[in-house]
């Protein structure tokens, strides 16, 4: 009889062993969403900066090339300017250099020449600038993504190896209420007087 009731305690322990692991199973796999929503959730920040760093990259080449053909147009009407006045009538040193035409105002073209190298030069290490950021976020989601597939494999393998114990703990119980049930048998058939 204290076998029976022995066994019949043991089974109740198992029972709530199984349910806790249960709820533990359940609280891996709630923190598992929530990491994995946080994970997304970050991946598409990243990958919206990303984009966002893309467009401003093709904007700067965008003006960058522009700023470029404006600047080859201004050097060769500098050149042609300086062509010009070397093939002209040389300046007789009485005459005043302002009685001579002037068809392209150099200063004026040389300062522009100046600015937009400046200005390329700028655009250029702004370019530069923006591409290292790109590089540098496309290497933070690609180990973020690399983080998350880890995480979920890690999740997985535990919650495979949570299965197989519930599972074997669940056999296990059901051996044991098996026993407990033909022990009660016996116990019944002893118990009940012999006619």
């Amino acid at each position: 009889m204290t076998k029976t009731y022995n066994d019949i305690d043991a089974v109740t322990r198992l029972l709530e062993e199984k349910e806790r692991d249960l709820e533990l199973a359940a609280r891996i796999g709630q923190s598992l969403l929530k990491k994995n929503k946080t994970l997304s959730e970050r991946n598409e920040f990243l990958e919206e900066q990303v984009e966002h760093i893309r467009e401003e990259v093709s904007q700067l080449r965008h003006e960058l090339s522009m700023k470029d053909e404006l600047l080859q147009f201004y050097t060769s009407a500098a050149e042609e300017s300086e062509g010009e006045s070397a093939t002209s009538t040389p300046i007789r040193r009485n005459e005043s250099t302002s009685s001579v035409p002037s068809y392209f105002p150099l200063d004026s073209l040389q300062k522009k020449l100046k600015d937009l190298e400046e200005e390329n030069t700028v655009l250029r290490s702004e370019a530069c600038h923006l591409e290292t950021e790109t590089i540098s976020y496309e290497e933070k989601e690609q180990q973020l993504v690399n983080d998350c597939v880890k995480e979920l494999r890690d999740a997985n393998l535990q919650i495979s190896s949570i299965a197989e114990e519930l599972a074997k703990k669940t056999e296990d119980a059901s051996r044991q209420q098996e026993e407990i049930t033909h022990l009660l048998m016996r116990w019944k058939t002893r118990s009940s007087p012999s006619i």
